[in-house]
């Protein structure tokens, strides 16, 4: 797997609540550019996307004693 590879991951309760307060953020932000961003992700949703661009959403997760963001990282088309 390479970090330019579209990939799949199952979101945890934790990971959704951060990536809907991310995308809320960015909404607020640049409501013109990004107001199709989902921002009601819950525990168990399949999120899809670039897996360095997976990684970079959850950048305090990679360390010890911290809550885990998703599962089941496959390739995506698999």
């Amino acid at each position: 797997m390479e970090l330019n590879d579209q990939v799949k991951v199952t979101l945890t309760a934790y990971g959704a609540s951060v990536l809907n307060e991310d995308n809320k953020q960015w909404k607020k932000r640049y409501p013109n550019v990004f107001s199709s961003e989902k921002v009601d992700y819950k525990e168990g949703d399949v999120y899809e996307n670039q897996l360095w661009c997976i990684l970079g959403r959850f950048p305090d997760s990679f360390q010890a004693g911290h809550e885990l963001p998703f599962t089941d990282l496959v390739k995506a088309g698999k």
